[in-house]
Parts: C-alpha cells; sequence; structure tokens
C-alpha cells in the first residue's frame, strides 16, 4: 500500500512577551491546538512594541500579542500595514492587568501615604507610550496631580524590580509575576490595579501583519482559531483570577516555563489578568485611549481607531466556534 505523503505544516512566526497575557497562545500551542489547524509556531521573545512593529515592517513577523498603546498607532502613521484582529487581555473590575507598586522604602518613611504623594516621584510605565501611561494619566487626574508633578520613564516589562531596589525608581506599574515577586522581596509595596481607574479597559490584542493576513488568510483564520481555543482553555481554569480546576497545575507549567518563572506552584499565588475568550474589540474604548495619546502628544501622524483594526478575522472565527461557554472549550 503506498504510504500516505505528509502534509507540511505552515509555519506562523509569532512575537510574544514573557507576560502571562499572552496565555493564550502558549496553550494553544502546548495543548497542541496550533498543529490540529495545520500550524506549527515560532514564538520569537520581545520587550517593546517599537521592537515588534519593526519585525512585522520587514516581514520577519507574522503576527504578534502587542500592547494597544502610541507606538502601534504610530507604527500605522508611518505606513507599517498591521492589523489588530482581536482582543487578548482587558480589566473587568477586581482582575488588575498592570499593578502601582511603591518603594517600601517610601511607606516605611512616611513620604508616601496616598496617591497625591506620587509628585516629586519617579514613575515607571511599561514602554514609551502604553497603556500604563494612560493609567498613570489617570491617577493622576484623580490625585489632583498635573503631568509634570512626576517623573514619568517608560522601561522595560523586566527593568523595573532592579531598578526599585536600585533606588533610581520609586513607583511602577508592574505585570504578574514581577509584581509578586518585588512585594515579595521586600522591594515594593502593591498600592492599586489599573482595574480600578479604567475598569474593562482593553489593554492588549492580537496583531496580524498586513502581508500575512492578505497572502495567508486560510492560515491566518486557522492560527485565529486555535488562538481562541486557547484562551478559552484559560478561562475554563481561572476563577476570580486564580487558577482552579482539574487542569490547574498543566496550565500552571505551561505559563511558568512562558513566564520564565522557575516554580510552577508561583502561578498560582498571582493574580492572573483576565483574557477575552471571545476577542471581542471594543471601538469605543480604544478611541477614548487614542484620544489621550493625541491629547498627550504621543501620536506622530494622522491615524484613527478603524485604521488599525480588522474584525473580519475574529468575526470568522465566531461564527466557526461559537460564543464561549465555559468549560466547552476544547
Amino acid at each position: 500500500m503506498a504510504q500516505e505523503a505528509i502534509q507540511p505544516l505552515d509555519r506562523v512566526t509569532v512575537g510574544v512577551q514573557r507576560s502571562l497575557t499572552d496565555a493564550g497562545l502558549f496553550l494553544a500551542d502546548a495543548n497542541g491546538l496550533f498543529a490540529r489547524e495545520g500550524i506549527i509556531v515560532q514564538f520569537v521573545h520581545l520587550e517593546t512594541t517599537a521592537r515588534t512593529a519593526a519585525l512585522i515592517a520587514r516581514g520577519e513577523l507574522d503576527a504578534a500579542g502587542m500592547e494597544i498603546s502610541a507606538g502601534l498607532y504610530n507604527a500605522v502613521a508611518r505606513g507599517i500595514d498591521l492589523r489588530v484582529v482581536a482582543a487578548k487581555a482587558y480589566t473587568p473590575p477586581g482582575r488588575p492587568l498592570a499593578t502601582l507598586i511603591v518603594r517600601k522604602a517610601l511607606i516605611d518613611s512616611g513620604r508616601y501615604r496616598s496617591l497625591a504623594d506620587l509628585k516629586g516621584l519617579t514613575v515607571g510605565v511599561i514602554g514609551n507610550g502604553g497603556t500604563s501611561s494612560v493609567t498613570l494619566g489617570e491617577v493622576l487626574r484623580r490625585a489632583r496631580l498635573q503631568p509634570d508633578d512626576v517623573h514619568e520613564i517608560p522601561m522595560g516589562i523586566g527593568q523595573m524590580t532592579g531598578a526599585m531596589a536600585g533606588g533610581s525608581l520609586d513607583a511602577g506599574f508592574m505585570l504578574e509575576p514581577l509584581a509578586s515577586e518585588t512585594q515579595k522581596l521586600g522591594i515594593g509595596m502593591r498600592v492599586a490595579g489599573d482595574d480600578e481607574f479604567h475598569p474593562g479597559r482593553q489593554m492588549t490584542a492580537i496583531v496580524f501583519a498586513g502581508s500575512f493576513a492578505t497572502r495567508r488568510p486560510h492560515v491566518a483564520r486557522a492560527f485565529l482559531r486555535a488562538y481562541l481555543r486557547g484562551a478559552r482553555l484559560y478561562a475554563d481554569a481561572t476563577r476570580n483570577g486564580r487558577l482552579d480546576g482539574p487542569d490547574a497545575y498543566q496550565i500552571a507549567t505551561v505559563l511558568a516555563r512562558m513566564a520564565n518563572v522557575r516554580d510552577a506552584n508561583t502561578i498560582f499565588g498571582l493574580s492572573l489578568p483576565a483574557i477575552d475568550p471571545d476577542g471581542q474589540l471594543d471601538l469605543a474604548k480604544l478611541k477614548d485611549d487614542l484620544a489621550f495619546y493625541r491629547d498627550a502628544g504621543l501620536i506622530e501622524g494622522d491615524v484613527d481607531v478603524p485604521l488599525v483594526i480588522d474584525r473580519t478575522f475574529i468575526e470568522d472565527t465566531l461564527r466557526a466556534l461559537g460564543s464561549y461557554a465555559p468549560n466547552q472549550s476544547r
């Protein structure tokens, strides 16, 4: 009997950060969901939106998990063809993505007692013109402070703990697991989560390179189907921001490996980000964020939300999979 020919897998190169916001991508890969769609993924670990956009422009990335930041809009304004195709992490009440951490020595000394005491401090935000800049703007408004009352410094995700330990950073918006690690080390203390200032805000998204979306649309659709199944595995295993259920340890092991956490048990102690299992994009909230970036002088060209959004892929995916129902993601 003649041996059946083996069909080659479609390779998709995906930019990710070592962040739990990419849990849907990591779980889709670890559980063979991409392979089931005929795809093999190659993850490229990146620190900034600017670096991700540059690799998309050079044709070195097909897709990425990206922050919906001023840098993303500026990349489109510069002519980089990228498409925001699905929502990823968001901030329902009680599920922060970034946590405002203040250096413990400032709290112990009484220098910091309330948000108004941020005045004169150096505050780290994730990336240049990122979503934590929007949160900082709202924090300052509620504290009746002006933007120039603090020294805002854009930083990479992994830089803040060391800078705070060395005394060059007074406060910063940190993602898990670094937020918890910074507290356990006695370097900083939690002040507030971004969900308290912008509940329901969309923070990160799945982004396709324009070339991937137009030249390989069948692969792009298959990729998004696998991703959404992975996001639903994650949703099934999280309750109130904590891992729970029969697959919890397997999921913790995957997340620990991809987030560079040594002990998988650490994941059980974290407040995990919320990831939309339907990937629905909220255009009104995205427009509000873009208005903030523009008012802050962070937008470099003529760009609007509809120019960066392509909802056709998520609409096709939801027609194929249906809306999320708990424990039916497999």
